[in-house]
């Protein structure tokens, strides 16, 4: 069993040579569990040794704290010098992970000058890739390197998130405060959102689980989906 301080850690990253496949690489993020049933195996049947990711990454950055390090030999560096110090484990590193805000040009240099050949696949942290959207298609939509991000890592904290807004203003949360501050019993209708209508610009994976929300605090949902024009 997994020792009891990652018993109930974040759900860290995961990274295996048969996901380094275009095909494979969906998403960077699994279970705990999952992570140490692969330790356990490779424990258990002599397998090869986990494979090296490059993170481009400030060291200070909170995600790296649920870094899963038993799954993956992570290169850590914010610019070219902190990756050039890996030495030949760079140009071994079979996977790079780009966290914003590391420069885009540290991507492209570390890829266009050599310093990572051996890289099969590349994965943007969050869901929008559009700062590295040159680099992929002038540099690793060439080298045949498939790009993957984080959709819907995100996508249960930022629909609480949008949720609690709703409640913080139909409730007057701050009102409430200013009251307790003030120890004053200030009578006032607070309004409710069932039966109120929550939009949605777009409908994407933040949007729907928002409106999974939506639906069971009773509000009716609508949204608006942008279409591409048509090309003649």
């Amino acid at each position: 069993d997994p020792p009891p301080h990652h018993r109930h850690s974040m759900p860290p990253c995961r990274v295996r040579s048969s996901l380094l496949s275009p095909a494979g690489a969906h998403s960077f993020l699994s279970r705990t569990g999952e992570t140490h049933a692969l330790r356990r195996r490779r424990v258990c049947t002599g397998g090869a040794p986990p494979p090296s990711v490059v993170v481009l990454s400030s060291a200070d950055n909170p995600a790296l704290a649920h870094a899963p390090l038993d799954a993956a030999e992570l290169l850590i560096g914010h610019d070219l010098e902190s990756l050039l110090a890996h030495g030949d484990k760079l140009r071994r590193a079979e996977a790079l992970l780009w966290v914003p805000p590391t420069p885009p040009p540290v991507l492209r240099a570390l890829l266009v000058e050599g310093h990572a050949p051996a890289v099969r696949w590349c994965h943007g942290f969050y869901a929008g890739v559009d700062p590295i959207a040159a680099i992929a298609r002038e540099v690793l939509l060439p080298a045949g390197i498939p790009l993957s991000n984080g959709r819907g890592a995100f996508s249960s904290s930022l629909a609480e998130y949008a949720l609690m807004a709703a409640l913080h203003f139909n409730k007057q949360v701050a009102r409430c405060q200013q009251n307790r501050r003030e120890r004053r019993w200030d009578k006032f209708e607070m309004s409710v959102l069932r039966g109120q209508t929550l939009g949605l610009l777009g409908f994407g994976d933040i949007a729907q689980h928002v409106a999974r929300l939506g639906k069971a605090f009773g509000m009716r949902v609508v949204c608006l989906r942008p279409r591409q024009p048509t090309r003649s």
